[in-house]
């Protein structure tokens, strides 16, 4: 196969790509990630078509690279839309007239022109790298999607950099430059196939994730109480939170305000809780704290300042004042245990504060053997 044939057909692997792009952009408009990897294909492969076309010399080849870099920057934006940042600052804008110059700067007559092509391809080279860098550094695994398709551009610049420095014998040209071709192909396909899946697998992570979250307050469910449950390997606090007369708030306001109220419990809990704690809606108006202190002296604190955030404040909806409270039952979770059983301790301290009168708190710790975990 001629090299003409193999431009025309680099060029066609790269159009397919860059259409293929296009139109998930066109089903999904928000991801507009999409959008710049089709153009970055697309780029890639009207510069396969001109390529045989282009003048020989300094400026062919810094034009070459120039144009291939415009692409690799549309590429680069899609991976900062992707990660929610500005797709194109002004710094990238400036970066595809650097092979050009390159060329133009090696291209005295003091320089041979392999010289100069050689150089120009350093500069392509270090700033594709540079990309492969970003990509490579936000992500979360060896062998993710996002990390393939950054190895799939190590291997195209690896073959640009044989081709053109290390291989630079020009009565094999014709061979390295099909080798080249045929490499691009393959990679393309692959790069394209690895940043389609990397959305995919940000998608079906948000799905799991939301199915793990209660719908109106973003607490944790059931379900995503059963998966922290499977990842806790040491003891724990337990504090069951239930707000006092909540069927008189809904009964009085309405239940869009008793929907509400149960949205400000968990900001009010949420602005108190350490990091690493966990925020659990069990059903209605019953709340799980999970938390892992040092001791009891640490989870009874934390239970008063949820209590003192709850009931300090005045809650309001349309022209109401809402006051709320809430009665909190505190147990400690031992990991050797089965946690349905520390659960329900801290359910039946918890209705022993409801019968005392609600708005308090009642601490269970009794099933601690050790001392320093005696009832506070």
């Amino acid at each position: 196969m001629d090299l003409t044939t193999l431009h025309f057909t680099d060029a066609l692997v790269n159009l397919t790509c860059g259409l293929m792009c296009f139109a998930i952009w066109a089903s999904r408009p928000g991801d507009r990630c999409f959008a710049y990897w089709g153009l970055g294909g697309s780029l890639y492969g009207l510069t396969a078509c001109w390529l045989p076309y282009l003048p020989d010399g300094n400026i062919g080849t810094g034009l070459t690279y120039s144009a291939l870099q415009i692409a690799n920057i549309m590429f680069w934006a899609g991976y900062r839309v992707f990660d929610g940042v500005l797709a194109v600052p002004g710094w990238l804008l400036g970066l595809p007239t650097i092979p050009l110059l390159t060329a133009l700067a090696f291209g005295y007559p003091s320089y041979t022109s392999i010289f100069a092509e050689q150089a120009t391809i350093v500069a392509y080279c270090a700033i594709s790298l540079a990309q492969v860098g970003y990509v490579l550094k936000k992500s979360d695994a060896l062998y993710s999607p996002r990390s393939i398709s950054a190895y799939a551009v190590i291997v195209i610049l690896l073959s640009v950099m044989l081709t053109g420095i290390a291989w630079n014998d020009q009565t094999q040209n014709d061979t390295h430059a099909t080798l080249f071709i045929l490499t691009d192909h393959a990679m393309t396909i692959v790069f394209m196939l690895a940043v389609i899946a990397m959305v995919g697998q940000r998608d079906f992570r948000s799905l799991v994730n939301a199915s793990r979250r209660d719908p109106l307050t973003q607490a944790l469910n059931r379900s995503g109480l059963d998966d922290l449950l499977s990842k806790i390997d040491t003891d724990a606090a337990l504090l069951l939170i239930d707000v006092d007369h909540f069927k008189m708030i809904n009964d009085r306001f309405g239940h869009a305000a008793g929907d509400e109220v149960l949205r400000a419990l968990v900001n009010r809990i949420a602005s108190v809780l350490p990091i690493g704690d966990h925020l659990v809606r069990l059903g209605g108006e019953e709340f799980l704290v999970i938390s892992q202190p040092p001791d009891t002296l640490q989870a009874a604190a934390l239970a008063e300042r949820i209590w003192a955030a709850v009931r300090n404040e005045s809650f309001s909806y349309e022209d109401a004042k809402i006051d709320f409270t809430v009665s909190i039952g505190c147990a400690w979770f031992a990991s050797d245990e089965p946690f349905r059983q520390a659960l329900k301790r801290a359910d039946s301290a918890m209705y022993r504060a409801k019968r005392s009168g609600r708005d308090v708190i009642v601490e269970d710790w009794e099933s601690i053997a050790s001392s320093d975990r005696s009832c506070v």
